[in-house]
């Protein structure tokens, strides 16, 4: 991972506030080529292997202005489902 170190401190970063409690959400970007996946890739394999959980997907090319939230977009069904089964699993109530 030569050239990567700054960026996967900034992910190592972010969780480690989140592993704290502390919401974050990263969004990696750039054009194609650049080396995105390689980075991201060592990063979720680091997370899931302490235990924690990466949710990730891609974005469709839509010209130059694409659609630039549409990562987050995309997780908010996921999100919602995992905040309704916690508050479930607060009140006792099986899925």
């Amino acid at each position: 991972m030569i050239g990567r170190a700054d960026q996967l401190a900034v992910l190592k970063e972010a969780y480690g506030a989140a592993s704290g409690g502390e919401p974050a959400v990263m969004l990696v970007g750039g054009e194609a080529g650049i080396g995105k996946s390689r980075p991201v890739e060592e990063f979720a394999a680091e997370v899931t292997g302490s235990g924690g959980t990466v949710l990730s997907g891609g974005c469709l090319e839509l010209g130059a202005s694409g659609l630039p939230f549409a990562p987050f977009t995309a997780t908010r069904d996921l999100l919602t489902f995992l905040s309704v089964a916690a508050r479930d699993d607060r009140r006792g109530f099986a899925r």
